[in-house]
Order: C-alpha cells, then sequence, then structure tokens
C-alpha cells in the first residue's frame, strides 16, 4: 500500500513497511486508539518503506488531507529506507508542540533508530507527545 492508497481512509496506524513485530503494531494501536478516544488531539502514525516510491507532491498531499484544516491531528510519518521521521501538525497542535520540542522528539527518535531500536523510538515519540499535551493542557 503506497501513500494513494491511503488518502481515503483515516488510519491510525499503517506500518506499511512492516518494520515492527505483529505484537508491537498491535500495542502501538491500542496506545494510539486509546489516547484519541480521551487526549488533547488526534494522533496517527505511518511508517513506509520508503517515502521515494511516493512522490513529494503525494507525500505532501497525504499530509494535507490528514492534518491541514484540522487543528488537533498530529502525524508522524517514518520512511525507513530514506531514514527520514516527518512529525506535522494543525494549527492547535503547533501552538502546543513548539519547535523545540519537535526538534528534541524526533532527535530522539533518530537516536534510538540509530541503534536498530525502532519500536523504542516510535513508541517513545508518541508517549513524549501525549505527555507534552496532557501537561501543557493541565496547566
Amino acid at each position: 500500500m503506497d501513500i494513494r492508497g491511503m488518502l481515503t481512509n483515516d488510519y491510525v496506524f499503517v506500518d506499511q513497511a512492516k518494520l515492527l513485530l505483529s505484537e508491537q503494531q498491535k500495542e502501538i494501536t491500542t496506545l494510539l486508539e486509546t489516547y484519541n478516544q480521551n487526549g488533547a488531539g488526534r494522533i496517527s502514525l505511518i511508517i513506509v518503506d520508503r517515502a521515494a516510491a511516493n512522490t513529494p507532491a503525494e507525500v505532501q498531499k497525504y499530509v494535507e488531507t490528514k492534518v491541514d484544516g484540522k487543528a488537533d491531528r498530529i502525524m508522524f510519518i517514518f520512511s525507513m529506507r530514506d531514514h527520514r521521521v516527518k512529525l506535522s501538525a494543525g494549527e492547535e497542535m503547533q501552538k502546543l508542540l513548539t519547535e523545540e520540542f519537535r526538534k528534541k522528539t524526533l532527535g530522539d527518535i533518530v537516536a534510538k533508530f540509530t541503534g536498530q531500536n525502532y519500536y523504542g523510538g516510535i513508541k517513545g515519540a508518541i508517549e513524549a507527545v501525549m505527555h507534552e499535551l496532557t501537561t501543557k493542557l493541565q496547566k
């Protein structure tokens, strides 16, 4: 499945690259679904094998479809072969997830990925975003 095939669906989590084990996929899906029911914002995660298999315009269109104009959306896109991570957020979430926070979170992901701890990097990033949003909204 490439990004074009995902445009019409509202996925919470897709592991197109088959990076995570089945149990890890279930844990990430449960984590996201539980948070999205009760937490601030709606977080989704897409893992692709190679972003280059999708044109930059297709990736941008997908992000626009899922995030732009939706103030509460947050999307992680991980591209394994390209070694790229993208964290996009709707307008309201951008105010809560500062540029400094996003850079630190992406740096933490890259550090874990370098050690081939993909699950730890992905889960850690999602939990960091959840914690940041919960903390800021409780103030």
